[in-house]
Formats: C-alpha cells, sequence, structure tokens
C-alpha cells in the first residue's frame, strides 16, 4: 500500500466546507503518471496550501483511496472560487477518516512540518505546485506518528 499527500489551494476551492460536509469525496489526479500507483485502500493526507492566509496550511484531513482513477464529474461545482476545471477529469474517490481544519482542531501545519528531521525534505514542501504526491515509508511513519500524536494534545 501506498500512503499519499493530495494537495489543494483554497484560492481556488472551498477546501473547508467540502471536507466538514462530506464523508466521501473525489479528487484531481493531475500527476498521472502516478495514476498506475494509486491502488484501493491507500491512506490519504489533505493538505491545504496556505492560499491568501499565510501559515495556514498544512494537513487539515485524512482518509482512504475508495476507487481506482477514472474519469468522474465534479461533485461541487458550487465550491469552486476561480473558474472549476471542464469535468470529466481523472479522480479518484476518497473516504474521509478525519478532519482537522485548525491548529486547535490538530491540524498539521506546514511551518511545523518543516521543523521535522524527517519531514522537512517532503517534496511537497520543496515543490508544492503539484497536486498528487506520494510519501516514501520513512515520510510515512512519521507523519502517521505525528498525526496521532497531535489528536492526543487537543
Amino acid at each position: 500500500m501506498n500512503t499519499w499527500i493530495f494537495q489543494v489551494n483554497p484560492k481556488f476551492f472551498d477546501i473547508d466546507p467540502y471536507l466538514r460536509n462530506n464523508k466521501k469525496i473525489i479528487w484531481e489526479i493531475k500527476q498521472r503518471y502516478l495514476a498506475d500507483d494509486i491502488l484501493v485502500g491507500d491512506k490519504v493526507y489533505i493538505w491545504r496550501a496556505n492560499g491568501n492566509v499565510p501559515d495556514s496550511g498544512g494537513v487539515v484531513g485524512v482518509g482512504r483511496i475508495m476507487s481506482l482513477p477514472e474519469d468522474l464529474e465534479d461533485d461541487a461545482p458550487e465550491l469552486w472560487i476561480q473558474e472549476s476545471p471542464i469535468f470529466p477529469l481523472l479522480c479518484v474517490r476518497i473516504e474521509i477518516d478525519e478532519v482537522r481544519l485548525t491548529p486547535e482542531a490538530g491540524m498539521l501545519k506546514r511551518s511545523f512540518l518543516k521543523t521535522n528531521p524527517v519531514l522537512k525534505d517532503m517534496l511537497i514542501l520543496r515543490f508544492y505546485q503539484k497536486t498528487n504526491y506520494i510519501l516514501d515509508d520513512s515520510e510515512e511513519k512519521a507523519l502517521d506518528q505525528l498525526w496521532k500524536e497531535n489528536k492526543r494534545r487537543k
């Protein structure tokens, strides 16, 4: 099984209500070269970019891949802030297990992850223009541990 980070920029899509109000979501696979590596059951961390709010980005949710990549229609066209892409697009279905939209709720802020000796070199922290990122085993273990620890501190 693989572990992923799927990123969204809140300048383009209103991610907070999408995650708050939906247990099942769809996510575009923009990095198509990764599509063959995405398997049902893979873990996915949802990453909200900073957008227009400095130091607001980081991991805000976690879920599991529920379908292989396939062409799907948009399930929330009303949440696009800028013009919506043209659907259908290559997407996966995700079941959301947990959402933490604020530091008080236990999100893992980008600024915090940049200080972690294992996670500071994650691709999303060095090259943040992509949507889909695969984690290596050490990154997956470190992120999973921090996600669990941060919940205990609530």
